[in-house]
């Protein structure tokens, strides 16, 4: 039972197991802003265009000489916002892609995608959409949409979000629990690499482990298995509320699967922080430890691996909620394990924008620790948080990988940008537009922002500034 004054001063009491509404900082600890639509789907559209278009603007400028993919294609495309909050990219995302799908669709012959093409040309607008265009956003948010963000209540709002832009008076919504999830996007394993080494470098781990013997070979059937699982959640078409039903059972059949491998790389994220922590040269001692607790772990004996589990929270800073690692290669296998391209096709979003001299009070020191350490490659400096997500961005594109980014101006200078967009620059990615520093489009924050668009495929046309 909970006692508390509502918003008039009134005592209110709510009952054990009922529900009640508080405001809450987590956002604004981290210097998270929710995004008008028309940046969002500006970045949206900069950074997809480059993957439904062949050749596209990265080979030129001339729209006239681009070529629109083939609507398999399209709905094969993964774009994910990392740190989501209430969808409003994802949202540009599912309009962007359903619409170049209906494109796609009346070249391709379908006469119900062609009257709608044409039918919408003469209103101008989709106000009244057309049910070839809600059948291709429904596709899309089921096909190509992923994101995670930090607070649960995100997830929520992010999927309310998107049913209002598929919704369908016949049909019930679309399931997207296997899509949208909660975790920390900057905590947790990117790679399968990581977990059968049982290292945060897979070069360093497979040194340390070389000539021993496999322990985690039957590791990548298990993340196969649960990736053919999520893939007949996607094929299942959503017809009736027994549909999400069956849905809502494969999803935790693939959980059940993957469950063992979660306390692992639970336990590797906290050998992470902890090694983070100590001189480099005595790094490897925390994951060869590891790695005895988990032959030990195989055999029944979880003392060693739920120790190094408790390390993730070991460095919380006071009064802040429990870390949640997000294990990327185990929450989508099907996206980064059991596939032969690993990795997002694009990523787009809007970051926090926590300065770097917050982030050790905000998340702790030896979270900080880890970013440097590991996505940062030991590359030191006060980076804020959005320079974080670039990095991270790093390892969760794949080798053709889009990316776009509205952030802080700070990305642009000094420590960050020595940490952040230089690096990933170095590792050959291409800034191939932007927009300079400009106010936060609200009077309510008072903030300079970009817009980056970046690839890690190779660009061949002309960089666009301020849209020159």
């Amino acid at each position: 039972m909970l006692l508390r004054t509502d918003e008039r001063g009134r005592p209110t009491i709510t009952l054990a197991g009922g529900r009640y509404v508080a405001g809450s900082t987590r956002r604004a600890s981290t210097g998270a802003h929710y995004t008008p639509r028309s940046l969002a789907e500006e970045v949206v559209q900069h950074a997809l265009e480059p993957l439904v278009y062949r050749p596209g603007p990265l080979e030129t400028l001339d729209r006239k000489k681009w070529v629109l993919r083939p609507s398999t294609d399209l709905l094969a495309l993964r774009t994910a916002d990392v740190s989501m909050g209430s969808g409003a990219f994802l949202v540009a995302a599912c309009r962007f892609l359903a619409d170049r799908v209906v494109e796609a669709w009346d070249s391709e012959g379908d006469r119900e995608a062609s009257r709608a093409m044409a039918r919408r040309a003469e209103r101008g607008t989709d106000a009244e959409v057309e049910g070839v265009l809600l059948r291709a956003r429904r596709l899309v948010a089921e096909h190509c949409l992923y994101g995670a963000d930090i607070n649960p209540l995100a997830v929520e709002m992010a999927q309310l979000s998107l049913w209002l832009i598929t919704m369908d008076r016949e049909r019930p919504f679309g399931f997207l629990d296997d899509r949208l999830v909660a975790g920390d996007s900057l905590l947790g394993i990117t790679s399968l690499d990581q977990l059968e080494t049982l290292h945060l470098d897979p070069s360093a781990g497979r040194r340390l482990r070389r000539g021993t013997l496999d322990f985690s070979a039957g590791w990548r059937e298990t993340l196969a298995r649960a990736a053919d699982i999520r893939r007949r959640i996607t094929a299942t078409p959503v017809v009736t509320a027994r549909d999400v039903e069956h849905k809502n059972r494969l999803l935790r059949q693939a959980q059940e699967a993957t469950a063992p491998l979660v306390v692992v790389a639970d336990a590797l994220a906290g050998a992470g922080l902890v090694a983070a922590g100590r001189p480099a040269n005595q790094r490897d001692a925390v994951f060869q430890g590891l790695e005895a607790g988990v032959w030990a772990y195989e055999n029944g004996d979880p003392s060693i691996v739920d120790r190094h589990a408790q390390y993730v929270n070991a460095g919380l800073p006071t009064g802040r909620e429990a870390r949640r690692p997000l294990h990327w290669p185990i929450v989508f296998p099907e996206v980064f394990t059991d596939t032969e391209v690993p990795g997002f096709s694009a990523l787009i979003g809007n970051p926090p924008f926590l300065g770097g001299q917050k982030l050790s009070g905000a998340l702790g020191s030896d979270y900080l620790a880890g970013l440097q350490t590991w996505d940062g490659c030991g590359v030191k400096g006060s980076c804020d948080l959005a320079g974080r997500f670039l990095l991270r961005a790093d390892a969760l594109l794949g080798p053709r990988g889009q990316l776009g980014y509205v952030t802080t101006n700070t990305l642009l200078e000094g420590a960050t940008l020595k940490v952040g967009l230089l690096q990933v620059e170095r590792r050959g990615w291409t800034v191939r537009r932007g927009v300079s520093p400009h106010p936060w489009p609200s009077s309510s924050a008072s903030l300079s922002i970009v817009e980056v668009w970046a690839s890690k495929a190779p660009v061949t046309s002309e960089a666009v500034l301020d849209g020159e």
